[in-house]
């Protein structure tokens, strides 16, 4: 398993960041999390064997 973390100027970025990445079908996400306070997500995730 591995953390993926996201920074961004603005919300609208960083979903737009995050969901990119979450498209991608290698990956399995198991848990996001968004801080409040600053546009920064970290998404836990685990690459699938292919």
């Amino acid at each position: 398993m591995k953390i993926k973390t996201f920074y961004s100027s603005s919300p609208e970025k960083l979903d737009r960041k995050a969901n990119e990445f979450m498209a991608d079908p290698t990956v399995e996400v198991l848990d996001v999390q968004i801080s409040s306070n600053v546009f920064l997500a970290w998404v836990l995730i685990r690459y699938k064997l292919t």
